[in-house]
């Protein structure tokens, strides 16, 4: 088993390696969109040989601009109410009343797309357009309120309307469930089948170069004012791989395009992109600003410099309503005699939520796996998220809490210039976790404000390297080295960065071997304590 850690390259850290090599090739490589979207491009070519009287497309995002490029002719009405879709009644000079069609019955394109949102947002448009799908037609009788329903019929001239038309029903999973629920029928109409518009692709020459094609007709399509270069769209692959932690793969969500193109200049570059990811995710939003200056102010401690024994900087995300971000957390463990009980503070304040729960489990089988195989660990302790008020979940501090733990336990101080994330198997597997660059922004702004002057250092899982898009100012804080971020596989390459120790060593004083030492000197003590209290068990009894 390795005991280092990798250090990672600037090169490491974002995809534009990775794109920078296909530039070339994908220059004149050949457009193929079903490369980048194949179950919308099958799913057009089954609208197109007319299989169905109607569809269910599931996706969370507005799917329009793909299915234009992918050649599909449909029409998507912007007004949604039942009079503009199906039709009214309008008095005539002659006093009669007659029934003028809606828009599904008076637009020449075969196909219409339907938000399943919009449906359920009017039972009644709902119902009627369910009758229509199932009855291929339209009567105008089914438009009849109870206010019209009193007037003498003989007035109306009332129609019924041949409905000769492919219906797509949009929206997401959840919503189209519901519609199918309201309307039985459509299992029947569909056999049942939703089709998943495509939400993600992988970063190769061919999806690239039909990205790069899609995005041409996209801005020509809303009118933009962009004149689209190669390393702009690469700009914008990045933003998009960010958004899923990816560097293999890019988002296809055309909801984040929108709100990232209506953010850049004409002539944007990296760090206008840069920029309006920071704007998306909440970057300047108040619960940011405000956590980020008390930790400055040190209302919340974190410390960025010097060493300190059961106390260690673990790296977490933040989510509000409005905002995602990263910042440091101080975790801080503390033991005492007892009977090998690994306490979880955040869990019995109810605080803590299951994930972590299961996770402080993990930590406690691996502690006891290392240290505790054949005599039980006489010590007991607390590990807690200090000055934290908002429940905690998720295992990404495993990795953290299980350092503060040794560190208590052997007396060696840990270097608070060090942050990490990390989740852990009961085998000491570092594993990979979330909001990975989120966390290392996050840290370093606050680092380099606090301690301008020293080399700061964040450990990551190793599994976690393909999911880096960092910002350009990690980038240039990496290659001028005063930040370095290094990557593990198992958690005892994490120990000579954090205390200056190895894990193990056969040569030199380790980590581990100050923990036993510890453990048996605790063990002693508590064997004294048992004595002590079976002697004056004894006494008593012969007193009696």
């Amino acid at each position: 088993m390795t005991t280092t850690s990798t250090l990672l390259t600037p090169e490491q850290l974002t995809l534009h390696s990775k794109i920078d090599n296909m530039q070339l090739a994908y220059k004149t490589a050949e457009l193929n969109p079903y490369l980048l979207l194949p179950q919308l491009s099958q799913f057009v070519s089954r609208v197109i040989q007319a299989d169905f009287d109607v569809y269910m497309l599931a996706t969370h995002y507005p799917v329009k601009d793909y299915l234009g490029w992918l050649g599909l002719s449909f029409f998507a009405p912007k007004q949604t109410a039942s009079d503009e879709l199906l039709g009214y009644f309008a008095t005539e000079p002659n006093h009669r009343v007659a029934f003028k069609p809606g828009l599904l019955f008076t637009t020449n394109n075969q196909t219409i797309l339907i938000d399943a949102n919009d449906l359920l947002q009017d039972s009644k448009l709902l119902d009627i357009v369910g009758k229509v799908i199932r009855n291929r037609h339209l009567s105008s009788r089914w438009l009849m309120t109870e206010d019209t329903s009193n007037v003498t019929h003989n007035k109306y001239r009332h129609q019924k309307l041949k409905f000769d038309k492919q219906i797509i029903i949009t929206g997401d999973y959840e919503a189209i469930q519901n519609v199918k629920f309201i309307l039985p029928s459509l299992s029947k109409l569909t056999c049942d089948e939703i089709t998943e518009a495509d939400q993600i692709t992988e970063l190769k020459i061919e999806t690239v170069t039909a990205f790069n094609h899609f995005m041409t007709y996209y801005i020509s399509q809303h009118k933009l004012e962009i004149d689209l270069s190669i390393e702009q769209t690469q700009n914008i692959l990045w933003a998009l791989a960010r958004l899923i932690e990816e560097q293999s793969w890019f988002s296809l969500d055309l909801s984040y395009l929108k709100r990232l193109l209506s953010r850049l200049p004409k002539h944007f570059i990296a760090s206008d992109v840069e920029l309006a990811v920071q704007d998306i995710n909440g970057f300047n939003s108040s619960s940011r600003l405000y956590n980020f200056e008390q930790i400055l102010k040190n209302t919340i401690k974190v410390d960025f410099s010097g060493e300190v024994i059961g106390q260690i900087n673990g790296l977490t995300v933040v989510e509000t309503a409005l905002a995602e971000f990263g910042e440091p957390s101080r975790i801080t463990a503390n033991i005492f005699v007892g009977e090998g009980d690994i306490g979880d503070i955040e869990r019995k304040s109810d605080l803590g939520g299951n994930i972590h729960a299961k996770a402080m489990m993990i930590l406690s089988s691996f502690v006891a796996r290392v240290f505790a195989k054949n005599i039980p660990l006489p010590i007991s302790s607390n590990i807690v998220f200090e000055q934290s008020y908002h429940e905690i979940d998720g295992d990404s501090a495993s990795l953290a809490e299980l350092y503060a733990l040794l560190s208590a336990i052997s007396n060696v101080p840990i270097k608070q210039n060090v942050a990490l994330t990390g989740a852990i198997d009961q085998l000491g597997n570092v594993l990979a976790v979330g909001g990975i660059d989120l966390k290392i922004e996050g840290y370093y702004v606050l680092a380099k404000l606090k301690s301008p002057s020293q080399v700061h250092h964040v450990i990551i899982p190793h599994a976690n390297i393909g999911h880096l898009n960092l910002s350009s100012e990690i980038l240039n804080a990496v290659s001028q080295g005063s930040l370095q971020i290094h990557a593990i596989k198992h958690v005892n390459e994490a120990a000579h960065l954090l205390t200056g120790l190895p894990a193990e060593s056969e040569t030199e004083v380790s980590l581990f071997d100050k923990v036993r030492e510890e453990l048996e000197h605790y063990g002693q003590e508590l064997e004294h304590s048992r004595s002590f209290f079976k002697k004056l068990a004894l006494f008593f009894r012969k007193s009696g």
